[in-house]
């Protein structure tokens, strides 16, 4: 079967101002004419007729005919006008242009070739990948207390399940000053493209940087962004990278806490999983990371990081009720392990949104 015939046969400047593309149609003798009217430029009119049939090139439209139709149809281009400008304001926000400052005594430097932030304040400094939003480095009183790579650091937002690492996607959002320091909010938009699993997903990664570089606050926002026309069911669980320098020391540990009692970690160089008792997290991430040691039971969502040499690092999870446990990548080759904060896989409906996040304090 032939397919059916089109051209254009009218082509009209229309400067009316369109606030969305227009489509509409009119019958005539031999087939159907339709007009397409751009935003705010041009109009055009096509004829499609069936194969065989003489094309008219006569329109049935006019200048009047098109002024009358947008007019009547200008209320409602206006209004999914303007719901298509909030959507993008929400999910398509713009990077915001970063600058050098001081809040509290803590000097900000930013680097944009290498695009990271460096917060200093005396013998402590903080360095933030804009991109990846997580510290590549920190460190107090000249001692490194955490120690990251060029992709990853302390609070990049990993996912166990599915397992997955978002790289370089986020947008910095805000620079502010705040009471003792700076807060920055970062934030990222999955597409298909980089995860079908976790398509529309907004990723939220805000740090506050206070007590002359000695604490950081972050709160990571996972929101299922999908819409009514594409709805998508989320289901995942969130870990955190760490990288933490003292267990890599000597005489370095990790402290844990088990029914009120201190549970010990020293570096083996193995793969580890500590665990507050959910099944499917022990099961998948175990799997995952190859464990090969005996998983160890926790109670609470903290750690401390101990060694003689450096200040003691202390972190909370929260919420703890969604804690899982801690999962250790490890290998010789690596300088300290990944000591990875992991919570327990939730679901996420269109609109439903659920906040993370990790106190870490540096001790004296």
């Amino acid at each position: 079967m032939e397919k059916e015939r089109y051209r254009k046969i009218l082509y009209l400047d229309f400067q009316e101002s369109a606030a969305d593309a227009l489509f509409a149609k009119l019958m005539g003798d031999a087939g159907v004419q339709w007009v397409v009217a751009s935003p705010g430029t041009s109009c055009a009119v096509y004829e499609i007729l069936p194969a065989g049939k003489a094309l008219t090139g006569k329109t049935l439209w006019s200048a009047e005919k098109l002024n009358r139709l947008y007019q009547s149809r200008r209320p409602e281009l206006a209004k999914e006008a303007e719901a298509d400008r909030k959507f993008e304001e929400l999910n398509n926000p713009k990077d915001i242009a970063l600058e050098d400052m001081s809040s509290a005594g803590i000097e900000c430097k930013v680097n944009a070739e290498k695009q990271t932030m460096t917060f200093a304040a005396k013998q402590n400094s903080i360095v933030l990948s804009t991109k990846e939003m997580s510290i590549l480095e920190w460190t107090v009183k000249g001692r490194k207390l955490i120690q990251g790579n060029p992709v990853s650091g302390f609070g990049t937002a990993v996912f166990w399940e599915p397992s997955w690492q978002p790289q370089g996607a986020y947008r910095v959002l805000k620079q502010e000053k705040i009471k003792d320091g700076f807060r920055i909010v970062g934030e990222m938009y999955v597409t298909s493209n980089a995860q079908p699993l976790l398509e529309a997903l907004k990723v939220r990664q805000t740090f506050e940087i206070t007590d002359s570089c000695r604490k950081i606050a972050l709160n990571t926002t996972l929101e299922n962004a999908s819409t009514a026309e594409a709805p998508r069911i989320h289901r995942f669980g969130l870990r955190y990278h760490c990288f933490p320098v003292a267990p890599a020391l000597k005489s370095g540990s990790a402290e844990m806490t088990r029914n009120g009692e201190k549970v010990p970690y020293v570096r083996d160089y193995r793969q580890a999983l500590f665990s507050t008792g959910d099944k499917v997290f022990e099961d998948t991430v175990g799997k995952t990371f190859s464990v090969k040691k005996p998983l160890v039971k926790i109670t609470e969502a903290d750690v401390v990081f101990r060694a003689p040499e450096v200040p003691a690092l202390s972190l909370a999870l929260s919420p703890e009720k969604e804690f899982a446990g801690f999962a250790l990548w490890d290998s010789p080759k690596q300088f300290c392990s990944t000591f990875e904060p992991c919570f327990k896989q939730i679901t996420l409906k269109p609109e439903e949104k659920i906040s993370y996040g990790i106190t870490a304090v540096a001790g004296e």
